[in-house]
């Protein structure tokens, strides 16, 4: 990272539905920051449509616009080479990001994405890993909505436990419940990615969800009191990288435990929510009925900033340690779009400024820590103050 490079970031896949949103986030943080910034894809007449449309304070914010393609080897390895940072949007990751991070790790760039696909993950993991952590790399995935709020609210929490049981947090049981309610719609481009994702690792994503259960909580339904929600277990990514975050940290317990759940008033419509993603499971993996699903929601679409005005989130947080409980809550505006955007950017730009706790492919927790979370409070994702809760039956 010693050679002289033009930019600070560079967003590659800007002129999609979620890169503009992106863009134009970039455009308001970066604004009088002195920053370096560009716009990367394939064409150039889309990111000028983008950056025509961005909020731009002054001149010296305007970015520039770069091409490069995801089958181009070479145009990847120039993009990174001129990037400190580089933030790719381009989904799914499984098809487009493999070859990007080659080149970010080959020339020295950290990287990071929105990623939501497990084995893609494992993938990056399993052969990226070590290289990135010789070359003092940062790879970066699932920064957005899925998992970032959830990965750095679990460590908020736990930096609270540690002011009750300084080290000997370390040789303790924790068991951390994370309870889920959102609302928002999705675009077209998030769809497709869902679909191919659910086509290529439906069934072995519940072979992995029941793995990893040596290590969370019991996964089945459950009214909670304390919340006043019935809770299901979720089939997502987040779990998989608190998880791994404990793991990479090793400061989250001896015996770290956490389940991930979906939380709502009423245990029949949440029923019916999961039996339509299972079937929704089953639908991707046959091509027909998968391509119907994906024309439903085209490419490019998504909701208008009203419908993302609507949207929000909160994610509530128990965990218990012995038989004592602390609670926090993090929570914001549409989880899609208007949050992950800011999320990814301020992960970015706090990649860019140095604020890097370790290197490798990494989660959010492990990489940033709780450096992000004042950037994260300016931008209206709240962590609220960790209290303590009364005592109840451990949380399984």
């Amino acid at each position: 990272m010693t050679l002289a490079r033009p930019y600070d970031v560079v967003l590659y896949g800007a002129s999609g539905y979620t890169g503009a949103l992106v863009a134009d986030c970039l455009a308001q943080s970066c604004a009088g920051a002195g920053l370096r910034w560009a716009l990367a894809g394939r064409h150039l007449d889309k990111l000028e449509a983008v950056r025509s449309q961005l909020h731009l304070h002054s001149v010296r914010d305007i970015p520039d616009l770069l091409h490069a393609e995801s089958g181009d080897a070479g145009s990847l390895h120039e993009l990174a080479r001129r990037a400190r940072v580089l933030i790719n949007t381009v989904g799914p990751y499984a098809a487009h990001g493999d070859a990007l991070v080659h080149a970010c790790i080959a020339q020295g760039t950290h990287y990071l994405d929105l990623c939501d696909e497990p084995q893609t993950v494992d993938h990056l993991r399993r052969h990226w890993h070590h290289l990135a952590v010789r070359k003092k790399i940062c790879i970066l995935p699932c920064c957005g909505f899925m998992s970032l709020p959830v990965d750095i609210g679990v460590l908020h929490l736990l930096e609270g436990l540690r002011h009750d049981f300084g080290a000997s947090l370390r040789h303790q049981r924790v068991e951390v419940f994370a309870g889920i309610e959102a609302d928002g719609a999705i675009s077209g481009g998030t769809w497709a990615a869902l679909l191919q994702s659910l086509a290529e690792s439906g069934l072995p994503r519940l072979r992995r969800f029941q793995a990893a259960q040596q290590q969370a909580l019991p996964a089945r339904p459950q009214y909670r009191q304390d919340l006043q929600r019935w809770a299901l277990p979720l089939v997502t990514i987040d779990g998989d990288v608190v998880r791994q975050s404990a793991r990479l940290r090793g400061d989250y317990g001896a015996d770290f435990r956490y389940g991930h759940f979906a939380l709502g008033e009423h245990l029949l419509p949440m029923l019916g929510l999961a039996a339509g993603i299972v079937g929704l499971t089953l639908a991707a993996q046959w091509s027909p009925t998968r391509q119907w699903l994906q024309g439903r929601l085209p490419s490019g679409s998504g909701p208008s900033a009203e419908e993302r005005a609507r949207g929000w989130f909160r994610i509530s947080l128990i965990a218990q340690v012995r038989n004592r409980r602390w609670q926090t809550q993090v929570s914001g505006g549409d989880p899609g779009y208007g949050a992950t955007s800011h999320m990814l950017t301020q992960a970015a730009l706090l990649l860019a400024g140095g604020g890097i706790a370790a290197y490798g492919v990494l989660t959010p927790a492990s990489a940033l820590g709780l450096a992000i979370i004042p950037a994260l409070e300016r931008g209206g994702v709240h962590f609220a103050p960790i209290s303590p809760c009364p005592p109840s039956p451990a949380l399984s």
